[in-house]
């Protein structure tokens, strides 16, 4: 489910940036500043982590990597990274209620689980795209013997700006 943006870049030519969908809004503003300051333009292609690896395996030769610390780390370690990963910013998984809504008590495990139960609607990164924080949370749930109860009230998104 790879979406793009363009910068300032004609024809799709500029900085090539393939990044994890989860830190799209970030990245773009990188990407402008960049282009400001630099007078380049930036082409940034957003995915999945899972789909980050696969790609960079099948020979996307990016110019900046943006991923999980695990999924650079893999690709590092198979070769496909032109340097070590570094750490520059750091994406939090989050629970998001609708504008308006009380915010649920997640403050202990119990809670969290009562949250899941008694929310009418649940849209939670699917596990098959590949994402970081949607494989986290499915294996969460499967700990927790929720996947099956909540399967009914659950929407899976691939992507976490899709989540989002």
């Amino acid at each position: 489910m790879a979406d793009e943006t363009i910068i300032g870049a004609q024809g799709g030519s500029g900085l090539r940036i393939l990044s994890a969908s989860a830190v799209r809004q970030a990245i773009t503003r990188c990407a402008e500043l960049f282009h400001a300051q630099a007078g380049q333009g930036a082409v940034a292609r957003f995915d999945t982590s899972g789909a980050i690896l696969r790609r960079l395996g099948e020979g996307e030769a990016p110019d900046v990597v943006a991923s999980s610390l695990d999924s650079l780390e893999e690709l590092s370690g198979r070769g496909l990274l032109g340097g070590a990963p570094v750490v520059v910013g750091v994406s939090r998984v989050a629970l998001g209620v609708r504008r308006g809504e009380t915010a649920p008590d997640i403050s202990n495990l119990e809670a969290f689980v009562q949250t899941l139960r008694a929310a009418p609607v649940i849209v939670r990164g699917d596990p098959a795209g590949g994402g970081t924080a949607g494989n986290h949370l499915q294996k969460v749930l499967e700990r927790l013997g929720l996947v099956e109860e909540l399967a009914e009230r659950t929407i899976l998104r691939v992507g976490g700006y899709n989540v989002m």
